[in-house]
């Protein structure tokens, strides 16, 4: 009887453990989110997974500063993002940029499940409005049980001539700062 009760009770703090997780897993994309709208991007730069323990000083010193960079351009060519919602789909067709802090082979090595949440906002520069998508892809380790963020990614919906060049733009000057000197 004794061995049922310390196996139910196992069971029950498995359990316990897996909604407390569970109910962890997603609070990431909100802050995230959160940060991006108030134009936080330095707390953004915290919340991604560089492998520190796999990768030497010097490459995670220059995944951050892709990070920061990244958000620091996607501030000056499209402004900040404005009136935030969930949303259960996205689209099929868009142009995007975004931004992964470790390389596919890091990510796939790692213990990691990983989870998509979607919203749908809009960027404000100046006068200029671009309507997005922005999918946060995150990391949950249940081994560490902790939460990163892989990847952020930006669609924007209107694939017109003027946003086209306009992440062409950012992508180049992204490229053009990644090569200078640290």
């Amino acid at each position: 009887m004794i061995s049922r009760a310390v196996a139910t009770l196992v069971a029950a703090s498995s359990l316990v453990s897996a909604i407390a997780s569970a109910e962890q897993v997603g609070h990431l994309a909100e802050h995230a989110k959160m940060f991006l709208s108030k134009g936080e991007y330095e707390r953004i730069v915290l919340l991604f997974r560089y492998f520190e323990e796999s990768v030497s000083p010097d490459e995670v010193s220059g995944d951050k500063r892709a990070v920061r960079t990244f958000f620091a351009l996607l501030r000056d060519y499209f402004g900040r993002l404005d009136r935030v919602v969930a949303s259960p789909s996205t689209s099929l067709t868009y142009i995007n940029i975004y931004i992964e802090s470790a390389t596919p082979d890091l990510w796939r090595k790692s213990t990691c499940g990983f989870r998509e949440q979607a919203f749908r906002g809009e960027f404000t520069h100046g006068a200029g409005h671009r309507q997005a998508e922005i999918v946060f892809t995150t990391c949950f380790d249940n081994r560490l049980q902790k939460e990163w963020l892989r990847k952020i990614d930006i669609r924007f919906n209107d694939a017109s001539p003027e946003t086209v060049k306009r992440v062409q733009e950012f992508a180049f000057q992204f490229r053009r700062e990644m090569q200078r000197p640290q």
